[in-house]
C-alpha cells in the first residue's frame, strides 16, 4: 500500500519531530553538562575560598587569644616555679574557655609542663619551628604537622612566656584539622566530602565506601596532581570515579608556617544526583517533543533560568560570606542538592556568625577585666603597699642605729617584723591572678582555736587607731580547743570581716562573736558574727556588696581606703569551707555579718571559762615556747640518720638538734655524696634529710636519683626535705619527687620532733624510759647586735648551750659563706642566689631576722636576674654579716673567759679511751658524758684536741672523733 499524503505528512512530521527531539536532546545535553560542570565547579571554588578564609580567621583568633593568656600573672608564675599542678588546671581551663583542640606547656628548654587534654608530660618540643621561633620571642600561626604529635595535623601557635622580661616558658594553642570529626562536620554543612593529603599520601578522608570504612580510589592520590600543584602553583580541577561514582574534584596544596608544602586539601563533589536530574529532564523534553517543538527555545529558557537562579543565589550568597558579609539574605526554597547546599551554608554562617560573637563577647570581657584589674593594682599601689613600704623602709633604717635603747629598738624590730607580714599578706590576698582564676585552693591542719583568735585579735586592735571605738570580744567557753582546717584561710575571713567593721566605723562600738554549734560526728560549725555601729549599707547596695572590684556607695565612702574585693574573696572561702554568709543592715545605724563555716573537730577538750574571758580581756598569750621547753624526747640511740646539707652550719644545727634523741647522725655535703652513700648501703639509715637548695644538684634531684638506683632500700628508705621554701603548693612537690615529708628551716623542735616519731622512731627498739635530770636554769643574758635573742633561743626550746653550739657554728663556718657573696656578676648570679641563700638559712637558724630578711630580698633579686639591686645592695649585707660574725666571736670569747676551769697537762688518757669506745658502739649518753669530763677542764698540750673532738661529735663524725685520738696516742 503505497502511503497517503496524511501518512507521508505524518511521516515527515514525526520525523520532523524525531529530528527536533534528537537535536533538542544533543543540545540539551550539551548545555545541561556544560552548566553542572560549571556549576559545580564554582561551588568548589566557592568552598576553597571560604576554607581558606576561615582558616586565616582562627589564626587571627589563636593568636589573639594566646596573646592574652600567655600574659596571665598566675599562669606566668605557674610556669616560673613551675608548678605542674596549676598549670594543668589552667590549660583544662584554657582548653574549654577558647574552643580549641589543644594546649602544651613547655619550660623555657622545651621540656612539656602539662598538657590541656593528657597526663603526658616530659616530652620536648625543642625541635619543633614554632616553639624555637616563640622562644626567640616571635608569635606565629599557621599549619603545621608533627607525626609525633597527639594531633598531628593543626592549625597552631605558639607565644612566649615572660617573667621579668625573661622568657621562662612557651605556650601553644591548636586547633585539630586533620580529625575525622572535623572532615564529617565540614561534610555535612556543605555538602561536599573532603580529603586531607600529608604529602602526596592520604591522610584523613571524609568518603566512606557501602560498609562505611573511609577509604579513597588511587587516582585521587594519584602522584601526577601533586606534581602538577608543585609546578605551576595553582589548584587543580578535574572529574574523576570514586568508588565507581562520578566526583568533581579540586585540589591545592598545604604550606606550613615556614611555607613548606606539607600536602594537599581535596574538595570532591558528587556528581551522581546532577546526572539523574538531568537524565529525567532529557526525558521529559523527548516525551513532550511533539507538543511543544515551536516553544521549545522558551522552555528551555524557562527551565534554564529555574534552575540556574537558585544556583547562582547560593554562587552570589557564598562569595559575599567569603568577603565577610554574613548577614545578607539567601531566598532559596528548592529541596534538592541547591536547596540543600543552601541550607549548608546558611548553618555554616550562623555557626560563623556564633563563634564571632562568642569571641567578641570574650574579647569584651578580657578587656573590661583587664582594665578592672589595671584599676584595682592602682588602687593598691596607692592604697596598701606604698605606705606599708614606708613603714618597713623607715624601721629598715632605724634598726642600722646602733645607739638606740634596747627597747625601743626591740620595738621598732616588732613594727618591722608586723609590716612585712602585713606586706606579705596583703600581696597573697591581692593576687590578682589567683583571683581571675576563681580556684582558691584550702590547705587543712590541725590547729588551736585560741591561739588563731588571738591572733587575730591582736591584729585588729591596732585598726582602732585613735577613733573612739570599743572592741568587744565574746567567745564561747563551749569552743574546741582544736579544730582541723585551713587556718590561714579562716584568718583571712575574720580580719576581712573586721577590717570592714573598722574602716566603716568613725565612733561606736566593733562586736566579735564566737560560738559554735555541734554536726555530724566531727564536724562542728562555727559560727562568726561581726557587728558595728557604723554607716551601714544601703538596701540597694547590699544586692552587690559580694561582687568583685566593688565598692558600695563610693560617694559618701571615697575617702576611705579599699579595693572593693575583700568581701567578694571572704565570700569564696566561706563557700569553699562549705559555709554561708549573711549580712544585715542599716543605713547610718551599723552592720553585721554572720558567718557558719565547717570546720572538723580534733578531740573532745573545750578553751573553757579561763580562756574565754582572757580573749575577750586582751590577755591571751600562747605557751607555745614553754610546750616546747616541756618536751621530752624520745630515746631513738638505736637509729642513724643521714643528714645533707652544704652549709656546715645548717648540718650542726639539725646534729645538735638530733643528737638530743641519741641518734647516730652521719653529716655530707652535697646530693651526688648521698647518692654515693645510698648505692653502697653502708652504713643503712632509717632516714636521710635532704637541703632543697644545694649548688651543682638539688635535693629533688638527688631524692629522684636516690629512687632510681633501683634497690629496695633506695626504694623504701625516708628521704625528708629540709627547705627554707616551704610555702603552699612546695609540699606536693617534695611528696611527688620521693619525699615522705619536709621540715620548713628554720627547723621547729616540735615539727623536727613530729617527724622523727612519725617516721623514725621504732617502738620496738625504744630502751626503757629514765627519768631525765632536770635542766639548770641559765642566767646568761645574749647581747649581740642584730640578733632576736627571744627568737634565737625558742628555736631551740630554750636550750642555751645547744644554742651557743650552734653560734660556734654560725661565727666558725659563715666568713666562707660571707667571702662568696663579695664578688658577683651577670655570668655567675646563679651561684650567688645559691649562696646567698645559704646565708638566709643560717641566719635564721640563729635568730638573726634582719640579715635573713635582707639575704631573702638580695636571693629572689638574684633569681629574676636583677644584677642592678644585686650590686647595690650586696656591699651592706656583706658589712653587716661580717659585723654580725665578728660580735658572735666577742661574745663567745667573753663567755669562754668567765668560765674558768681548772687547768691540766693534758687530758686524761683513760677517760679518751673510754670516748674512743663510745663512738665505736654509738653509745650517746656515753660520748656526752666522756665530753662533759673533758670539756670541764683546760690544759696546757690538748686544748686543741679537745676543739676539734667536741667539732667532730657535734656533726656526729665518730669516726673522725676516733681517729683524732689515735693520732694523739701515737704521738705521746
Amino acid at each position: 500500500m503505497k502511503p497517503t499524503i496524511a501518512k507521508k505528512i505524518i511521516s515527515i512530521a514525526v520525523t520532523g519531530v524525531v529530528v527536533s527531539s534528537v537535536t533538542i536532546l544533543c543540545i540539551s545535553t550539551i548545555l545541561m553538562s556544560g552548566l553542572l560542570n560549571r556549576t559545580v565547579h564554582d561551588d568548589i571554588a566557592t568552598m576553597q575560598s571560604v576554607i581558606l578564609k576561615t582558616q586565616k580567621q582562627e589564626e587571627s583568633r589563636l593568636l589573639h587569644n594566646i596573646s592574652i593568656v600567655s600574659t596571665m600573672p598566675e599562669f606566668v608564675d605557674a610556669v616560673y616555679t613551675q608548678d605542674a599542678q596549676n598549670i594543668k588546671k589552667l590549660a583544662q581551663f584554657f582548653l574549654r574557655q577558647l574552643e580549641i583542640d589543644s594546649v602544651a606547656v613547655t619550660d623555657a628548654d622545651g621540656i612539656v609542663l602539662a598538657r590541656g587534654h593528657s597526663d603526658q608530660v616530659g616530652d620536648s618540643f625543642s625541635q619543633r619551628s614554632t616553639w624555637i621561633a616563640a622562644r626567640n620571642g616571635d608569635i606565629r600561626a599557621g599549619i603545621l604537622y608533627d607525626e609525633n604529635a597527639i594531633i598531628p595535623y593543626t592549625i597552631r601557635c605558639d607565644a612566649p612566656i615572660l617573667k621579668d622580661g625573661a622568657i621562662v616558658g612557651v605556650i601553644s594553642l591548636a586547633l585539630d584539622i586533620g580529625s575525622e570529626e572535623y572532615l564529617d562536620n565540614m561534610s555535612e554543612m556543605t555538602g561536599l566530602h573532603f580529603t586531607l593529603f600529608k604529602g602526596d599520601a592520604l591522610f584523613m578522608t571524609s568518603i566512606k565506601d557501602a560498609g562505611g570504612n573511609r577509604t579513597i580510589d588511587t587516582n585521587l592520590g594519584d602522584s601526577r596532581i601533586m606534581d602538577a600543584l608543585l609546578e605551576n602553583d595553582e589548584n587543580v580541577i578535574e572529574r574523576i570515579e570514586i568508588l565507581n561514582e562520578p566526583y568533581m574534584v579540586a585540589y591545592w596544596l598545604i604550606r606550613d608556617i615556614e611555607g613548606e608544602v606539607l600536602g594537599m586539601w581535596a574538595i570532591a563533589k558528587p556528581l551522581t544526583v546532577q546526572v539523574r536530574q538531568t537524565g529525567n529532564v532529557l526525558l521529559i523534553v523527548i516525551s513532550c517533543s511533539l507538543v511543544i517543538m515551536f516553544v521549545l527555545v522558551i522552555v528551555s529558557g524557562f527551565f534554564g533560568k529555574k534552575i540556574t537562579n537558585p544556583i547562582r543565589k547560593v554562587i552570589d550568597y557564598a562569595v559575599n560570606m567569603a568577603d565577610g558579609n554574613l548577614d545578607q539574605p539567601l531566598n532559596v526554597k528548592n529541596r534538592d542538592e541547591v536547596g540543600a547546599l543552601a541550607g549548608a551554608l546558611q548553618t555554616m554562617v550562623a555557626t560563623l556568625k556564633k563563634r564571632m560573637e562568642s569571641i567578641q563577647d570574650a574579647n569584651d570581657a578580657t578587656q573590661s577585666a583587664n582594665k578592672a584589674k589595671s584599676a584595682f593594682l592602682t588602687i593598691m599601689s596607692h592604697e596598701m603597699r606604698t605606705p606599708l613600704n614606708v613603714i618597713i623602709g623607715l624601721t629598715d633604717l632605724h634598726l642600722e642605729e646602733s645607739e638606740l635603747p634596747l627597747s625601743v629598738s626591740d620595738d621598732i624590730r616588732k613594727i618591722n617584723k608586723a609590716g612585712n607580714i602585713l606586706l606579705s599578706i596583703v600581696n597573697d590576698v591581692l593576687d590578682i591572678s589567683k583571683i581571675e582564676a576563681g580556684k582558691l585552693e584550702l590547705l587543712p591542719v590541725q590547729y588551736n582555736s585560741a591561739s588563731l583568735l588571738n591572733d587575730v585579735i591582736t591584729l585588729n586592735i591596732i585598726r582602732i587607731e585613735s577613733k573612739p571605738i570599743e572592741f568587744h570580744v565574746d567567745i564561747s567557753k563551749d569552743l574546741p580547743c582544736e579544730f582541723f582546717g585551713d587556718e590561714l584561710r579562716i584568718k583571712q575571713v575574720f580580719n576581712n570581716l573586721l577590717s570592714n567593721a573598722f574602716k566603716y566605723t568613725h565612733r561606736g562600738t566593733v562586736t566579735l562573736c564566737v560560738d559554735c554549734e555541734r554536726g555530724d560526728g566531727d564536724d562542728i560549725w562555727m559560727r562568726i558574727s561581726v557587728s558595728d555601729t557604723g554607716i551601714g549599707i544601703r538596701q540597694d547596695d547590699l544586692k552587690k556588696l559580694f561582687s568583685d572590684y566593688n565598692q558600695v556607695d563610693t560617694k559618701a565612702n571615697r575617702k576611705i581606703e579599699g579595693t572593693g574585693l575583700g568581701l567578694s574573696i571572704t565570700k569564696k572561702l566561706i563557700e569553699l569551707m562549705g559555709g554561708s554568709i549573711t549580712v544585715e543592715s542599716e543605713y547610718g545605724k551599723g552592720t553585721a555579718f554572720r558567718v557558719r563555716i565547717m570546720q572538723k573537730g580534733v578531740n573532745d577538750k573545750l578553751i573553757g571559762t579561763e580562756t574565754a574571758e582572757s580573749l575577750r580581756d586582751f590577755r591571751y598569750s600562747d605557751n607555745k615556747q614553754e610546750h616546747a621547753a616541756k618536751l621530752v624526747r624520745a630515746d631513738m640511740s638505736y637509729a642513724k640518720v643521714l643528714v645533707v646539707d652544704d652549709v656546715q652550719t645548717n648540718l650542726d644545727v639539725a646534729t645538735g638538734m638530733m643528737r638530743k634523741y641519741k641518734m647516730h647522725v652521719d653529716c655530707l655535703t652535697s646530693g651526688q655524696e648521698a647518692i654515693d652513700r645510698v648505692r653502697s648501703e653502708e652504713p643503712v639509715y632509717d632516714a636521710i634529710f635532704m637541703d632543697h637548695m644545694m649548688p651543682v644538684m638539688d635535693g629533688i634531684e638527688a631524692a629522684k636519683r636516690i629512687r632510681a638506683i633501683g634497690s629496695p632500700y633506695a626504694k623504701n628508705v625516708v628521704i625528708i626535705s629540709l627547705t627554707a621554701n616551704a610555702i603552699a603548693g612546695n609540699e606536693q612537690l617534695f611528696l611527688e619527687s620521693g619525699f615522705q615529708a619536709f621540715l620548713s628551716k628554720p627547723i621547729n623542735i616540735m615539727n623536727l620532733d613530729t617527724v622523727l616519731r612519725r617516721w623514725v622512731m621504732d617502738k620496738s627498739k625504744e630502751p626503757p624510759a629514765t627519768e631525765a635530770p632536770p635542766k639548770p636554769e641559765s642566767n646568761k643574758v645574749l647581747s649581740i647586735r642584730g640578733i632576736d635573742e627571744k627568737k634565737g633561743l625558742a628555736l631551740y626550746a630554750g636550750d642555751l648551750e645547744l644554742y651557743t653550739a650552734i653560734l660556734r657554728s654560725f661565727a666558725a663556718n659563715t666568713p666562707t659563706v660571707i667571702n662568696k657573696l663579695r664578688h658577683v656578676t651577670e655570668e655567675t648570679l646563679p651561684s650567688y642566689a645559691t649562696n646567698v641563700h645559704g646565708l638566709k638559712g643560717t641566719s635564721s637558724s640563729i635568730g638573726a631576722e634582719n640579715i635573713r630578711e635582707r639575704a631573702a630580698r638580695l636571693e629572689a633579686a638574684s633569681k629574676a636576674g636583677n644584677i642592678t639591686e644585686v650590686l647595690a645592695k650586696k656591699d651592706a649585707l656583706v658589712k653587716d654579716a661580717d659585723a654580725l660574725v665578728a660580735d658572735i666571736k666577742e661574745w663567745l670569747r667573753k663567755l669562754d673567759s668567765g668560765n674558768a676551769k681548772p687547768r691540766l697537762p693534758a687530758p686524761d688518757l683513760e677517760l679518751l679511751k673510754n670516748l674512743w669506745q663510745c663512738c665505736e658502739k654509738f653509745d650517746m649518753l656515753g660520748i656526752d658524758k666522756a665530753m662533759d669530763k673533758l670539756d670541764s677542764s683546760s690544759y696546757e698540750k690538748g686544748d686543741r684536741l679537745v676543739t676539734l673532738l667536741r667539732e667532730r661529735i657535734g656533726i656526729s663524725d665518730f669516726s673522725a672523733a676516733v681517729e683524732l685520738i689515735k693520732k694523739y696516742e701515737e704521738q705521746i
